[in-house]
């Protein structure tokens, strides 16, 4: 499944570059840009492939899965602008095909200077604001990342259940799920989530799911 995976990346980082490379971005076109596309992409795969299966560092491991995560969704959102225009695009050669128009006259090459000059095609607006696009998963996932990993909060929540013996009411219960600790690796601050929880001081405690990601060894 990983080298499946990277297959699919790769071919989304051919079509996204060479869509680049097409369009009227300046920087697309620089020798400098294709070294750092190619060289980050190819760092990033060998990158993820040594974390999943080596003995390094936690934190280093997840801090390659993270980037590469983060990569693949920002190239996706800019994949799926693509997509979009090429469909447009198809739409618009089709319809010209069964239905082709006669030739208007042709202005004079003057003219159709001046007017490129100050005219922006509907492909270079998608593939020039698809980069907006594609920034928004990289800031979101970024300061989910940064400061939403150990942001502990506690929810109170009054549960009131029509049949429930009188010996419960008054307890209190702590539930807490999700956690997923392989994707942890501040052990420090992983303690003081606890320490908050168990501060509310609950008479029972609940894990709903998802304690870690692959192997129990990650508790």
């Amino acid at each position: 499944m990983l080298l499946f995976y990277a297959i699919l990346i790769v071919a989304l980082d051919f079509y996204v570059f060479f869509a680049l490379r097409g369009s009227s971005i300046p920087f697309a076109k620089k020798i400098w840009f294709g070294w750092l596309w190619w060289g980050y992409s190819i760092m990033l795969l060998i990158g993820l492939f040594t974390a999943l299966r080596s003995d390094f560092p936690f934190a280093y491991r997840s801090g390659i899965v993270i980037t590469f995560i983060i990569t693949t969704m920002c190239k996706f959102s800019y994949g799926l602008v693509l997509v979009t225009d090429d469909i447009r695009r198809g739409g618009v050669w089709i319809s010209r095909f069964l239905f082709p128009k006669k030739e208007k006259e042709t202005p004079s090459p003057q003219l159709i200077g001046d007017k490129q000059r100050h005219v922006i095609t509907r492909s270079d607006f998608l593939l020039k604001s698809g980069l907006v696009v594609a920034s928004l998963p990289f800031f979101g996932l970024s300061w989910g990342v940064i400061s939403g990993a150990y942001d502990y909060r506690i929810r109170w929540q009054k549960l009131y259940l029509p049949n429930l013996p009188q010996t419960f009411h008054g307890m209190t219960i702590a539930q807490i799920s999700d956690v997923h600790s392989g994707s942890f690796y501040n052990k420090k601050a992983v303690s003081g989530g606890i320490e908050l929880l168990m501060g509310e001081k609950p008479d029972m405690i609940f894990f709903t799911g998802d304690l870690v990601n692959h192997l129990a060894s990650e508790m």
